[in-house]
């Protein structure tokens, strides 16, 4: 009976089917409506329904239970599927707001690193601007330290010359100092003056010895240079003419200046102690 109402059903759906299709034909054709199409869509529906009554009456308790079994499974699959759907839908959710962190993770790394390379980039322009500021201040102080030295070394070179000049006016005078030069670079200075003439040509290169000598003996305490003096004389040639010549060169040197004692110095020595000396033969005597 089971396999009878089985029948039935399949026939009464097939029936069904046939009849809703031919009806629908039928009006989509504009045909007259038949009244067999109508009844045999009725005792379809009926049979249909028979079919599942004597299903459910004769249905043994093996079909039951096999039923119940399918139905189970088709539950059971059911809610596998919905539950695989649901954790595919919260995979994909978890999955998304991962994403979506790591993007944010990602773009605020990008943002403090572009952050941070702004600000190195402001620090080294900082840097770069003291930097100048501080060469050029350094250029400006070095600048003024320049000038200063200069006018230091300029004033230093007025101090000494003045002094020098003084020392040895102070001894010739001021109208027989014919040359003074002092060069500071190398601490040098060019004394040239002239002879004072006395009684004796003796004693007239005795005074030049004791000029030379007080010369030195004005330089050698508070003045350090080397000199070079040359002094001057009128001479007479064999043609009768007379030249200011020069007739001593002597060179001392600032160690040797310093070396003589003045409180027992004998200034005959002066040719003996010069670093160089040279006298004309006219002083030969």
């Amino acid at each position: 009976m089971e396999m009878l109402a089985t029948l039935l059903c399949m026939f009464s759906m097939f029936a069904g089917i046939f009849f809703i299709i031919a009806s629908i034909v039928r009006k989509i054709w504009k045909k007259p409506k038949k009244k067999l199409y109508s009844r045999g869509l009725l005792i379809s529906a009926i049979v249909f329904v028979l079919s599942i009554v004597l299903f459910a009456v004769f249905e043994t308790p093996e079909t039951k239970a096999e039923n119940e079994q399918r139905r189970i499974e088709a539950q059971k699959e059911k809610e596998e599927k919905e539950q695989a759907e649901k954790e595919a839908k919260e995979q994909k959710a978890k999955e998304k707001e991962e994403q979506e962190a790591k993007e944010k993770e990602e773009q605020e790394a990008k943002e403090k690193a572009e952050k941070e390379k702004k600000e190195q980039t402001e620090k080294e322009e900082a840097k770069k601007k003291e930097k100048q500021k501080d060469s050029k201040k350094e250029k400006t102080d070095s600048s003024k330290t320049t000038k200063s030295q200069d006018a230091q070394k300029e004033e230093n070179k007025s101090s000494i010359e003045e002094d020098l000049r003084k020392a040895i006016v102070k001894v010739v005078g001021e109208e027989n100092l014919e040359t003074f030069n002092y060069v500071p670079d190398n601490n040098f200075a060019l004394i040239k003056f002239k002879g004072s003439e006395s009684l004796s040509s003796k004693m007239t290169v005795k005074g030049m010895y004791m000029d030379i000598s007080n010369v030195l003996k004005g330089i050698q305490k508070d003045i350090n240079v080397n000199v070079d003096i040359n002094v001057t004389y009128p001479l007479q040639d064999s043609y009768g003419n007379i030249s200011e010549d020069i007739v001593i060169k002597a060179t001392f040197n600032n160690e040797t200046i310093k070396k003589i004692n003045f409180d027992n110095f004998d200034y005959n020595n002066i040719p003996s102690i010069a670093d160089e000396w040279w006298n004309h033969q006219a002083l030969n005597y």
